[in-house]
């Protein structure tokens, strides 16, 4: 069994959506780089760092644009009760 059901989400999909997710790694390249006594290869660290802070921001876009489940239930059910003359 893979863990995945109707309304489950794989846990890959919430990972490229946490920013916190790709600036932790970033922040690890970052610390593996600052060991590298080869300069090409300390380079080529610090860039895929920048990389990694660029999926941060772009899944914190992504996060920003997206509506909130929990707020548009809490609405939903707040119209409910509203309605039905119990609030």
């Amino acid at each position: 069994m893979c863990g995945i059901g109707p309304g489950r989400v794989p846990s890959t999909v919430r990972l490229i959506d946490d920013p916190k997710h790709w600036r932790s790694r970033a922040a690890k390249m970052r610390m593996l780089a600052d060991e590298m006594s080869d300069e090409s290869a300390r380079t080529m660290m610090l860039k895929l760092a920048d990389d990694y802070d660029e999926l941060g921001d772009r899944a914190e876009e992504r996060g920003s644009k997206r509506p909130q489940p929990a707020l548009s239930w809490l609405h939903t059910l707040a119209e409910i009760v509203l309605l039905s003359g119990r609030g």
